[in-house]
This record gives C-alpha cells, structure tokens and sequence, in this order.
C-alpha cells in the first residue's frame, strides 16, 4: 500500500466530470495524495473518480450519500485524509507545479505558521486566457490580491463595494490541528465558509502568511459559480469583536513584510 504523505490534496466535486478527469492527472502527477469527496454528484462524477483509484493509489474516494454543499464536503474529506497538512482545492480551479513544494517548505521550516498561501492568477471561463483587470493591464491574470496578511484587516476590512474583505484565498496550505482546533468548515457560511475558516483560525491564534509571490492558485472566473450566483454572507457581523474593533489577545495584528 502507498505510504500517506504529509500533504493531502481535498477535492470536494459536484456535478464535475468533465473537469475531474484532467485536475486528477495534474495532481497525482506530482506526488501527492488525493482525496475526491463526491457530493452526491447526479452524473459520472464517482463514476470517474472510481476509475482513477483503480489506476493509482495515492487517489482516494468517498461518496457522500446526500449533497452536503462545500463545507460539509470539505469536513468529510479532511476527517479522512491522513496527512499533517491540507491543501483544499475546488474542482473548478487548479494549482500551479510547484504550489505544493513552495507552500509546504515554510510551514516545515517553521512550526509557528499554520496557514500558507501565494499569489493567485486569475483566468477566464475557458480556464487559460488571463483576466486583465484594471490598474494592472501590464500583469494579466493579477488582480493586486490577495494581500500580506494582517489579523485586524481579516475580521474588519470591506471592499471598495462594501462587502467583506478576505484576505486568504480558498487553496492555502494548513495543518490538521487548524482544522481541528477550531470545528471546521461552517455549512450555516454557505458561499463564505473559507473566509469564516480563516477568520475565525487567524482570531484564535493560528498565524496566516502570505509565503511566495508565485501563483499557487489558478482561478476560473465562472459566472455561474456558487458565490457569484448566490449572496456573499458578511461573516464579520457574526464574529462579535468585530463590530466594536476590540480585538481578542488571540487576534493582535501580525504585521509581516512582504515576501
């Protein structure tokens, strides 16, 4: 049997065969463990998945028998995972060559980090073409974001469009022991549950760190995605120190140069 690594890629999938097929083959290429949670996918999703454990052993499968929508799929999937670090990745996006290696060097080198992330490109629907974003025509697929991370912005910072500001994208790189330490994903932040993960993470001690200015996450820009078609929750207004600006002790601001 394949020996687990300590870093675990979780895939939660619905509705996703026609990208399953070529983001296991990326991942799994490179070494790593990865764990698909099917979320009561209605087509071939499961079907596919099945046939990649077949052909490699380092790719795992569980099977939601009902939808428990993102966060309650990313829960099953890291409760079974065995590795020491989490990598989370969303069906429709993928990582770059060397996300893996580049984000889990820091947090092997330093034990006081617990969550680490990178730059992010950004790519139109047909998962290639950068998106060119105004103010930064002369670096397409680069929207200026995601920031170095400061704890205050975290719970209190909002978007020039008032919305809430989240500073750590979906795919960073994490230990187990965030994930257990503080309940995991919140199925009730349907469309926000990785902003609240990292807030409440970051407000209960665990260091956040931007690592590399590399792309570590590409991202499609689907218009149909979950959070473009459903409301983005303000999960601010549920963390109550953040309404008062009275940090806890766990949430002083930890100021960091860029990398």
């Amino acid at each position: 049997m394949w020996p687990p690594g300590p870093v675990w890629v979780v895939l939660p999938t619905y509705n996703e065969r026609e990208n399953l097929a070529d983001l296991t083959q990326a991942v799994t290429a490179l070494g790593y463990e990865v764990l698909v949670v099917d979320d009561a996918s209605p087509d071939d999703t499961a079907k596919i998945a099945r046939r990649y454990r077949k052909e490699d052993k380092r790719f795992r499968l569980v099977q939601n028998k009902e939808n428990k929508y993102l966060a309650g799929a990313l829960n099953v999937g890291i409760s079974k995972a065995k590795g020491k670090f989490i990598l989370p990745l969303d069906a429709d996006n993928l990582i770059a060559p060397t996300t893996l290696e580049e984000l889990s060097a820091p947090l092997l080198a330093n034990r006081n980090l617990h969550i680490a992330y990178g730059a992010v490109l950004f790519v139109d629907a047909d998962g290639v073409t950068p998106t060119v974003y105004q103010g930064n025509e002369k670096s397409p697929g680069h929207s200026g974001w995601p920031p170095v991370f400061r704890s205050e912005w975290q719970v209190t910072a909002h978007a020039s469009d008032g919305r809430p500001a989240n500073l750590v994208p979906s795919t960073a790189l994490f230990r187990r022991e965030v994930w257990e330490l503080t309940g995991g994903y919140r199925r009730r932040y349907r469309t926000a549950e990785d902003a609240d993960f990292w807030t409440r993470a970051t407000s209960y001690g665990f260091l956040a760190k931007r690592v590399t200015n590399s792309d570590t996450l590409i991202y499609r820009n689907r218009q149909e995605s979950m959070s473009r078609v459903e409301e983005l929750l303000d999960w601010q207004r549920w963390l109550p120190w953040s309404q008062d600006l009275s940090l806890p002790p766990a949430a002083i601001a930890s100021v960091q140069a860029p990398p």
